[in-house]
């Protein structure tokens, strides 16, 4: 019957009703979002997909639509009892929820079971800024002298390592006063004053 079923929607509408499986699907979302997310959002989707589908075993090879809160439950704590921070989990599972979101809105599942499961905590972590003392510290301990520019770039301005690392002098703007560069995590376009003495 559902084959007869499947065979009527398919020439009627173009659609199948039978849910691809579990992994089939994210292979697809991971295909349809390609074009749309940076690079590192893509390496974490990718990620995570894998992840989950190996947490599925066999049943990820099942249709999608039997995947339910309890094991989208299971796959996070999963990643916690690894260590996981719970910030880190708490992405893993934003990004389970956002393929199922796709998925539901889709016709694919009747509901996305990723929404019914409750994230960690959050533990929030301060950070102190490194004193001149401590700087100089690094500074001293440094390898080379492209190690030393690394550690003053990040101590002034403020970016991350691998943003320092990709810097050069196109990123410096004496015209308009200021460091320009565009953070690799976000994309986010960023200008740092100079100052001078």
């Amino acid at each position: 019957i559902t084959k007869v079923f499947n065979d009527v929607s398919e020439k009627v509408t173009g659609d199948t009703l039978i849910a691809p499986s579990t992994e089939s699907y994210l292979d697809e979302w991971i295909e349809s979002v390609k074009v749309r997310v940076t690079p590192a959002t893509l390496t974490r989707y990718k990620f995570v997909a894998q992840k989950f589908v190996e947490h599925l075993g066999e049943k990820a090879k099942k249709p999608i639509t039997s995947v339910t809160p309890r094991d989208v439950e299971a796959f996070l704590n999963s990643r916690l009892k690894l260590g996981l921070a719970p910030k880190t989990a708490i992405l893993d599972l934003k990004t389970v929820n956002i393929a199922f979101r796709r998925a539901e809105n889709y016709n694919i599942i009747p509901k996305n079971p990723a929404v019914a499961v409750r994230p960690p905590k959050e533990v929030c972590s301060e950070r102190e800024v490194f004193t001149q003392e401590e700087i100089q510290l690094l500074i001293k301990a440094a390898p080379t002298v492209e190690w030393q520019t690394l550690i003053l770039l990040g101590y002034f301005i403020g970016a991350r390592l691998q943003d320092c690392d990709r810097m050069s002098w196109d990123n410096v703007n004496p015209d308009s006063g200021m460091i320009e560069y565009e953070q690799k995590k976000t994309a986010k376009k960023v200008k740092v004053p100079m100052h001078y003495n």
